[in-house]
């Protein structure tokens, strides 16, 4: 059901006996905010309905800057309400396990301008639903400026007949109607003036029709004030069937009725006769399916309302088919065979009793124009064997003034809490990074934690790290003072690695950023192990680090480091007699600027080199990028204030122009006023125009041209090719990533944690993942698998993953730590199950 305004949208599952169950906070991300209208297709041909609802997200610079307002008077709204809701239209893919991913920016389709029927279609008879939009309304009650005279005039006591004057004056908006074609892969491209159905006008109730039943659809469009627009369809591809259907036990024209052709391919086209869509408009009761260039199709099948089913078999193309209900019961439809999923959820998280309460701070009351909090990366997860008795015991971080949590494993394969008291003593610092390694080369596991967040003051003590040094059976005690250099930097990851083969544990520690100074390069750090447990720091110029691994580059024995970076690339650094030695412009990994979240190393495809998996922010949210158009960031004291403003920028309709509206810009900047009296002035505006040219010259630059998470494919002579991860990998940013063989195959797989809720208000949540399994195949290429196959099905704020050995069995098991939030554990079930 879709609603305008501040009521929410609802999605009613049936329970089959006559009752409805509002499921919308479980099965959504979030909804749109001001949805108009709505229909439901099978876009990708798995045999899920998907669902599109509308909004008016505009589709030019100009009219996003004029309609975007301040967020004061909805921001409680826009940060509280569960599920969200976003002013656009969102593309809702069936997950098939009850639960919905948004792929709207993905697709293409998530801002249509003043969009209020959104209808499926097969226009171009090619197998795939292609997307049609009505637009426009009689006056733009959005127009920013029209709202400011309105309510100037409210503040000086005007009458109604002036407030309705000024109403009045405001503009008209008629906007061209759009259609999009079906490419496949849940992608679409803008059709709608190549395919004549981009008439500039104010319209509201369409439908798609075979009026002359010729096989293609035709468009039908109710105009606002102007007469109906009659579209006939005249596509080259005449390949295509229609179906009507005549109920008897069900109701006459078959509506319910699910209606399945497969063609020769193996494909199979589903539908499903209704008589209402889009926007407060019927259709006719006849099911249409392009064939492409298929001339007969392999079977029909329908599943009636009253759960009688019938099927035909080799029908031919280019026909209008009349079926009727059969007249006997023919008992229940059988359900298609599935294989087990490969993991189960477990419940209770094996006595993984632990939540992590986000404290609660401000990010952008120091950096108003900030793009995503920065003090929402915990938890930290690590996995390791602390009491020493062969299994894998967990620790898991805490945010600032609540205590991380050290759980034990027993002979169940189950956790029981064992937290040591010097931890609890700590709890004032963010646990965002923690590694368990041999510190003081004792034979036990010593564990190090990198503190982070962004809620205390560049270099404040309570971003210094920590080391706990195991005394017996999994005790841990602060290390002794001076063991770790006096240094305090708001971190992010730790990596031990023995780097100087000297017959210690050396460690990597990341930086993340410096607080209030975003995107200020922080210092990480080599800490130099004496062989006791003590540390020297050997500062890294890297940039923000947001993730590390190291491996052997070049076969030298030597271990080399990755680390991936926010507003840069994938950076590697060579171990050379002399020390590490960045080396990222010989590997060809310079090229992919991007905001990377994290990195993990490994031989994919088993031709004896190491591969690398780079986590990314995804390539389905508002922003794009690519090597001629990045995203790009400047930072500089703009206001003369003596403080570090923030200006996000992107290349649109030929100009660079600004990311943020003008309510946000001139808060954060009030000088900019007098240059943009007016929204129409600020949209109006390029980036050089708004700032000058010799601001935008004099400040730090930043870029980033891939936002997708890639496999980086070692090539054997210190190069890497970089090749994007599948489609569902894309659909939310990727904060963690784990390598191993889990489906016993001899290839290993990937596990991704999807998911980030940090991002200020205006982008909102980028929560539409539901962390995925990649399965690896012969060659290293990667194949999602949806939630019915892999039984993963997460939505939360994921932070870490951790692959855990089970004591009970040998077995495998997946943990999963969100941010505000409690672990989530996936048990792989057991080989034959």
């Amino acid at each position: 059901v879709s609603n305008d305004f501040h009521t929410p949208d609802h999605l009613y599952r049936n329970n089959r006996d006559g009752t409805f169950t509002e499921v919308t906070g479980e099965a959504l991300p979030y909804t749109s905010w001001n949805s108009m209208g709505s229909d439901f297709a099978d876009i990708n041909n798995d045999g899920f309905f998907d669902y599109l609802s509308t909004d008016m997200s505009a589709t030019t610079h100009f009219k996003q800057k004029t309609m975007m307002g301040a967020m004061t008077d909805t921001a409680w709204f826009l940060d509280n309400l569960e599920p969200r809701q976003y002013m656009r239209n969102t593309m809702q893919v069936n997950a098939g396990n009850g639960e919905f991913i948004d792929v709207a920016f993905f697709a293409g389709l998530d801002s249509t301008d003043w969009t209020w029927a959104g209808l499926f279609g097969d226009l171009d008879n090619d197998g795939l639903e292609d997307a049609f939009f009505t637009n426009g309304i009689e006056r733009n009650v959005q127009d920013s400026d029209t709202n400011n005279r309105m309510d100037a005039a409210k503040e000086a006591g005007a009458g109604i007949e002036k407030l309705r004057e000024i109403f009045l004056s405001g503009p008209r908006l008629p906007e061209r109607n759009l259609a999009f074609r079906n490419r496949g892969g849940m992608r679409f491209e803008s059709v709608g003036e190549s395919w004549g159905l981009g008439d500039e006008t104010v319209s509201h109730g369409a439908v798609l029709a075979d009026l002359d039943r010729d096989g293609d659809l035709d468009v039908v469009v109710n105009n606002m004030n102007d007469p109906v627009g009659i579209y006939r369809n005249h596509s080259s591809n005449p390949g295509a069937i229609l179906v009507s259907l005549r109920g008897t036990a069900s109701n006459r024209f078959g509506l319910d009725a699910r209606i399945e052709v497969q063609l020769p391919t193996g494909v199979t086209l589903t539908r499903i006769i209704t008589s209402s869509r889009g926007y407060m408009s019927g259709c006719e009761p006849v099911a249409h399916f392009g064939l492409g260039h298929h001339q007969s199709i392999k079977s029909l099948r329908i599943a009636w309302p009253s759960g009688r089913h019938q099927e035909y078999r080799d029908l031919a193309g280019g026909r209008h088919y009349r079926l009727t209900e059969p007249g006997e019961e023919t008992g229940p439809e059988p359900l298609p065979e599935r294989r087990p999923a490969l993991f189960t959820r477990v419940e209770g998280a094996l006595g993984l009793d632990f939540e992590h309460h986000e404290n609660h701070y401000d990010d952008f009351r120091s950096q108003p124009l900030l793009p995503n909090r920065m003090s929402r990366f915990g938890p930290a997860l690590a996995a390791g064997d602390a009491d020493g008795d062969g299994d894998t015991d967990l620790f898991l971080g805490g945010a600032a003034n609540r205590p991380g949590a050290l759980f034990i494993q027993d002979e169940s394969g189950r956790f029981a809490e064992r937290t040591p008291t010097a931890i609890k003593s700590d709890a004032s610092h963010e646990d965002v990074g923690a590694a368990w390694f041999d510190a003081d080369g004792d034979g036990d596991l010593d564990l190090y934690l990198v503190s982070g967040g962004s809620s205390k003051p560049a270099g404040d003590p309570h971003y210094r790290d920590r080391l706990y040094l195991n005394s017996t059976a999994g005790v841990l005690m602060p290390a002794p003072a001076g063991s770790l250099p006096d240094h305090a930097v708001s971190g992010s990851c730790v990596a031990p690695c023995d780097y100087d083969r000297d017959g210690d544990v050396d460690l990597f520690v990341g930086a993340r950023f410096v607080p209030a100074r975003y995107p200020t390069p922080p210092r990480s750090a080599l800490l130099e192990n004496d062989g006791t447990g003590r540390f020297s720091r050997i500062p890294l110029e890297a940039g923000m680090v947001t993730g590390a691994a190291w491996f052997d580059l070049d076969d030298d024995s030597r271990p080399d480091l990755a680390l991936a970076t926010e507003w840069g690339p994938v950076r590697i650094f060579r171990n050379t007699p002399g020390g590490l030695v960045e080396h990222t412009s010989a590997t060809g990994l310079e090229a992919y600027t991007g905001w990377w979240t994290c990195v993990t190393a490994g031989d994919v495809d088993a031709d004896g080199d190491t591969d690398l998996l780079a986590g990314n922010f995804g390539l389905n949210t508002k922003y794009h990028a690519s090597a001629e158009h990045p995203a790009t960031l400047f930072a500089a004291d703009f206001a003369g204030d003596g403080q570090l403003q923030l200006v996000e920028a992107h290349h649109k309709e030929g100009r660079l122009l600004p990311v943020r509206g003008r309510s946000c810009s001139t808060g954060a900047m009030p000088h900019l006023i007098p240059r943009v009296p007016s929204y129409t002035a600020f949209a109006s505006k390029s980036l050089p125009e708004l700032y000058t040219p010799e601001a935008l010259a004099g400040a730090h630059r930043l870029e980033a041209n891939t936002l997708g998470s890639a496999l980086f494919r070692n090539k054997g002579d210190g190069r890497f090719e970089m090749e994007q991860l599948p489609e569902l990998a894309q659909m939310a940013p990727v904060m963690a990533i784990a390598l191993d063989d889990l489906d016993r195959d001899g290839h290993p797989d990937a596990v991704l944690a999807q998911n980030f809720n940090g991002a200020q208000r205006e982008t909102g949540r980028m929560n539409a993942g539901l962390s995925l399994f990649l399965r690896g195949g012969d060659n290293g290429e990667f194949t999602a698998l949806w939630p019915l196959e892999s039984g993963i099905s997460l939505r939360t704020d994921s932070r870490h993953l951790a692959i855990v050995n089970l004591k009970d069995d040998e077995d495998k098991a997946l943990v999963f730590a969100p941010n505000s939030g409690r672990p989530q554990v996936f048990r792989l079930a057991k080989p034959g199950k």
